[in-house]
């Protein structure tokens, strides 16, 4: 304990482990306040917690997490910290939480401190009531998986809309399916009489033609033998 601003050190402790050295290193210490006291708390490297009394440095507690697994224990050593009154957390294991204390007035409040999950004296909210849109997208009953994919007992009369749904999707089908081929049909004629009627167009076109040529050499013939016809000269 060193005081400011003098940094004239005050007390020292040396932290010492009868294991070996290296459990001797502090992995976590705090200052906290433990019945109205300020107190060095210290988590060592071989489980222990040690307090100490501020400024004196006095040893005022020392004990082992004789609890902790084997394998866990660098989880613990990573996840502990202390707080007030000597609280103490830590991480068990990867999906647990302990909460520890090491003074005696908190441990006599501990089985107050207990909290519950679900307390049957407070009264459930009331369900949500549900808005237009979720009637109007789960309108169709639920059906269990069992009765979809064949186990369980499948009620009647959903197999029973299912085969009219598929009948009427099949009478549907087959309408429209003869509906387009009476409209293929009548596209094949129309574009038969269409070819029809060209051909014709086209033959009464050629013989127009060949009357009018064969009209032109009449006309021609008939004013050759007017030109050499002696009686049609005017004396």
């Amino acid at each position: 304990v060193v005081s400011l601003p003098s940094q004239i050190c005050i007390s020292k402790q040396k932290i010492c482990d009868t294991l070996s050295s290296s459990s001797s290193q502090v992995l976590k210490a705090a200052i906290v306040k433990i019945a109205g006291s300020a107190c060095l708390t210290c988590y060592v490297a071989s489980g222990k917690i040690i307090v100490y009394s501020l400024p004196s440095l006095r040893e005022l507690y020392n004990t082992a997490l004789e609890t902790i697994p084997e394998n866990f224990k660098t989880t613990v050593r990573s996840t502990f910290s202390f707080t007030d009154r000597g609280h103490g957390l830590y991480m068990c294991s990867p999906t647990e939480i302990q909460k520890i204390t090491i003074a005696s007035d908190v441990k006599e409040q501990i089985n107050e401190m207990l909290c519950d999950l679900f307390n049957p004296s407070i009264s459930m909210p009331e369900a949500p009531k549900p808005s237009f849109f979720i009637k109007l997208f789960n309108s169709t009953p639920s059906v269990d998986t069992d009765q979809l994919f064949g186990e369980g007992k499948a009620p009647y009369g959903i197999v029973k809309k299912e085969e009219v749904s598929i009948n009427q999707m099949k009478t549907k089908t087959d309408s429209l399916g003869s509906t387009l081929a009476d409209v293929k049909r009548q596209i094949v004629e129309r574009g038969q009489k269409l070819n029809e009627a060209e051909l014709a167009t086209q033959r009464l076109s050629e013989k127009a033609e060949e009357f009018a040529n064969l009209s032109t050499k009449v006309m021609l013939r008939e004013k050759q033998k007017s030109e050499w016809w002696p009686f049609n000269k005017k004396s």
